[in-house]
């Protein structure tokens, strides 16, 4: 009986955590699993075909999606200075995905996938970009450089960077950014914001020397995980607590990882400031959502780490 009455009570238990449970898991696993695939198909080439003076594409996953990256750049682009310059830019963004499997559908001649009609198949004018953007899954380029993970990153972005060079096109990585509370599914790797934001940069420029050595093609680092540091520590000598509520560094982020709007106008910034090699700050568009005060400051920490920061290979 008493053993009955016990298996009933942990049984309660069981059931009482088992919510809770689920949806730590769920809420620890967002990237790979909230977004779903946002491929243009064959009838949105058309987008992929605009003719411009500067013509992006942008390659990732739900980072990049969130808050359509590519549109606040192209905006944020015409505006900065010294203007009248046409930009195009466009994404390929399948929730969860990494460069590993970008590389894979770039590869697939069977299935002739959007990434591969954008660099490979498509006709001359849907390959015609001046730059690609490249942006890896959150936590991989912190790993250690023998990693297979980080490998698997290595080899596909080097094939990636190989054939976006062939078209004429300019690699650009964007660096991405340390969870807001570090990482709890590698803490010993990833204990805190600042660190896990050093490991990915350290990453980033290792990846980008990679690709520089391997081969005579130029590639870029946009610093936007540095960007996000640099309100942490912006904030933090101002006296106030980066990781509470209501601070900017904290409105960086719709979640532990996914930028807000002002996450993702912060990195448009600095990619802006990467790619046409000019500042930003006098650039005033503001997208709608977005206070005109947040927004002229974050262009300015966008300014100083893309001014600040020696990253071209």
């Amino acid at each position: 009986m008493k053993y009955q009455r016990s298996l009933l009570r942990l049984l309660a238990i069981l059931i009482g955590i088992l919510p809770g449970v689920l949806v730590f898991w769920w809420a620890a696993d967002r990237e790979e699993r909230e977004i779903p695939s946002h491929y243009r198909t064959s009838s949105d080439l058309e987008r992929f075909a605009e003719s411009a003076d500067i013509r992006v594409l942008m390659v990732g996953n739900s980072l990049t999606h969130y808050n359509q990256l590519d549109q606040l750049f192209e905006k944020l682009a015409e505006a900065a200075p010294p203007g009248g310059i046409d930009i195009c830019a466009v994404r390929i963004t399948p929730g969860g995905y990494n460069l590993a499997q970008h590389r894979s559908d770039l590869l697939d001649e069977h299935r002739d996938p959007v990434l591969r009609k954008a660099l490979v198949s498509g006709p001359e004018g849907v390959r015609a970009w001046d730059f690609v953007v490249l942006q890896e899954q959150s936590q991989t380029p912190g790993f250690d450089s023998m990693n297979p993970e980080w490998r698997d990153l290595s080899a596909a972005a080097a094939t990636i960077h190989d054939i976006a060079a062939k078209g004429g096109a300019t690699t650009v990585l964007l660096m991405t950014w340390g969870f807001w509370n570090g990482d709890f599914y590698h803490l010993p790797l990833y204990p805190d914001f600042m660190t896990m934001s050093r490991r990915l940069e350290a990453g980033y420029l290792l990846l980008a020397g990679q690709l520089a050595s391997s081969s005579a093609n130029r590639c870029l680092v946009a610093p936007a995980g540095v960007a996000f540091r640099a309100v942490f520590e912006e904030e933090h000598a101002m006296g106030i607590d980066p990781k509470a509520k209501g601070s900017l560094f904290r409105g960086l982020y719709a979640d532990d990882r996914h930028p807000t709007l002002a996450g993702s106008y912060l990195a448009a910034a600095v990619l802006v400031g990467t790619i046409l090699a000019v500042p930003v700050e006098p650039a005033t568009w503001v997208p709608h959502g977005l206070d005109p005060d947040v927004a002229a400051r974050l262009r300015r920490i966008a300014d100083d780490v893309v001014r600040g920061s020696d990253r071209k290979y």
